[in-house]
């Protein structure tokens, strides 16, 4: 059978494709606020206004980090649809569950593996045992 007649084939492009507008629309405006924001007036503020400016810009900057990286999954998924590699985590070369297909479309690993990965980057806690 041909894959791309497959509805949960059509389905998961259909979320990819739209998550890719939406983070390409994000990442615009933010590229549209700090170009304005450049060539804006500049204001007399108060260090208390410039520290919450500096948070405010910090945080903004590490979502549009996290943005940045979500869409470039997006792409990834999108292609690996089209090449026949999706739905295979990109680790041990097992199936990716359709249920956590279905709720992140741009899934590399199984869930496994991504623990493995989150463990290894320090961004999940070592799983520990309680005393008994």
């Amino acid at each position: 059978m041909d894959a791309t007649k497959n509805p949960l084939y059509q389905q998961l492009l259909s979320t990819l494709r739209q998550r890719e507008g939406e983070l390409r629309t994000l990442l615009q405006a933010d590229d549209d606020q700090a170009l304005a924001s450049a060539t804006g007036d500049a204001e007399v503020i108060d260090f208390k206004e410039l520290a919450a400016q500096g948070a405010a810009s910090a945080v903004a900057d590490v979502q549009m980090a996290h943005a940045a990286e979500e869409l470039a999954n997006v792409l990834t998924a999108q292609r690996r649809l089209d090449d026949g590699t999706y739905g295979f985590c990109a680790d041990c070369g097992e199936p990716i569950t359709e249920q956590r297909l279905l709720a992140m479309p741009q899934a590399l690993y199984c869930t496994a593996c991504q623990a493995a990965h989150e463990q290894a980057s320090g961004r999940l806690a070592p799983s520990r045992k309680t005393p008994s």
